[in-house]
């Protein structure tokens, strides 16, 4: 099934839909976190927001995209204030 088909699932309240769909999310999650976070342990926060993320999504935008590049920056930053 598309991912674009899982969305609109788990949009309409179809929970296995919703597991497909973050089960297949998983590597992204964590390629993400370990990228701009440097952390694994980020996975449970980004998890969160993809929930909230599937919630709002609309097709043909990039809102998804570009909140998650957003997130990532702005986690990206405090890591490196922190560092210094």
């Amino acid at each position: 099934m598309k991912l674009s088909e899982l969305v609109v699932l788990a949009q309409n309240g179809d929970e296995e839909a919703f597991t497909m769909l973050v089960r297949r999310l998983i590597p992204l999650i964590k390629k993400y976190g370990l990228r701009y976070y440097g952390q694994d342990e980020v996975s449970s926060d980004v998890s969160l927001r993809l929930v909230i993320a599937i919630k709002k999504y609309r097709p043909k935008t990039t809102w998804g995209r570009d909140e998650l590049q957003s997130y990532y920056t702005s986690k990206h930053k405090e890591k490196n204030k922190k560092d210094l």
